[in-house]
């Protein structure tokens, strides 16, 4: 994805309120055992996974960690596994 698309993403993510996402993960406590992926690195993912149109983990995971200079900007340290976003797909709270 080129870096202007990025940039336009990053935009986008920060127009969701932090502070409120935080308060909902407590309220659902989806990263109460999350050790590698957080519940913003997913919704991250997942957000970057419907706009962009890619459909496939590999696709994914693979976008993003060519992307890894503009994870700073989306709040993300380091672009998820494919292990961990399946995981999360099947076992984080839908309700976040």
């Amino acid at each position: 994805m080129p870096t202007s698309k990025l940039s336009l993403f990053a935009q986008l993510l920060a127009l969701i309120d932090r502070a409120e996402f935080k308060r909902v993960v407590a309220q659902h406590g989806t990263d109460k055992y999350a050790k590698g992926l957080d519940t913003w690195t997913h919704f991250v993912s997942m957000l970057f996974s419907q706009l962009s149109g890619v459909s496939s983990l590999r696709d994914i995971t693979n976008s993003l960690r060519s992307a890894t200079s503009n994870l700073n900007h989306m709040n993300v340290q380091r672009a998820p596994r494919k292990s961990a976003i399946s995981y999360q797909n099947k076992h984080r709270n839908y309700k976040v």
